[in-house]
């Protein structure tokens, strides 16, 4: 069987934004318990008081990257999903992290390495240069991007430009902290930082910078994604 995210080019359900997918694996990983009892889709989507449809979308997406396992309407969480459900509400840092792993051999994380190589795009293009050849609503492309942004495959200024996270931090038209925040970050010290004593950076900012980033900080992220969808749906077609 071929590892998570190598196989089939599928992308998230265009019915709920991203934080509502996390939310229907949280319930997956309740559900299916340390045990990991598989669980039918229709009786998830009744726990989340959401449609079923809506539900088994979002967890076939979940299963594409190795966060979920099953098919035919019964699912479970995967180890590492439940630990991201866990970790997410209490240190999405460490979640983040978990996910880039996951993330490393998925299709779309290969491909906007590929499509960012030669420096900063809209993240407007790179989710349709994404999404080309598939079908669905054109926000399917940017929650796909949202999904590589939260897994730090790729970096979002507050311009809502997209890059490639860079071994030494952010190139000069980016923030150096959090992809989509106007706040300034860490990364951004005077007198030194992680980038000049050695140890590894992601975006720009040390494993303890990630571990420290508050939560209040990634909402903004999610409020200018938000933007950017309310802008793409009542653009011509």
């Amino acid at each position: 069987m071929s590892a998570p995210g190598t196989a089939t080019r599928m992308l998230p359900t265009d019915r709920m934004q991203v934080t509502a997918q996390i939310r229907v694996l949280q319930s997956l990983a309740e559900l299916s318990g340390n045990d990991a009892q598989e669980v039918r889709s229709a009786d998830l989507a009744r726990h989340m008081g959401r449609y079923a449809d809506s539900v088994t979308e979002a967890v076939s997406y979940l299963a594409s990257t190795g966060l979920a396992e099953g098919g035919r309407g019964r699912y479970r969480a995967t180890r590492a999903g439940r630990e991201f459900a866990a970790l997410w509400d209490t240190d999405s840092a460490r979640a983040r992290l978990l996910l880039r792993d996951l993330y490393h051999d998925h299709w779309a994380a290969r491909q906007a390495t590929r499509i960012l190589a030669d420096g900063l795009l809209p993240q407007e293009e790179v989710a349709a240069r994404l999404q080309q050849g598939l079908p669905g609503k054109r926000r399917r492309g940017i929650y796909l991007v949202e999904w590589l942004v939260i897994a730090l495959v790729v970096h979002r200024d507050k311009r809502l430009h997209l890059s490639l996270p860079g071994p030494d931090g952010p190139g000069p038209d980016q923030d150096g902290h959090a992809p989509g925040s106007d706040a300034p970050g860490p990364a951004a010290a005077a007198d030194g930082g992680a980038a000049r004593t050695g140890r590894m950076l992601i975006m720009g900012l040390s494993m303890d910078q990630l571990r420290e980033m508050p939560d209040e900080q990634y909402a903004e992220i999610l409020h200018g994604l938000a933007h950017s969808i309310n802008a793409l749906n009542t653009a011509p077609a």
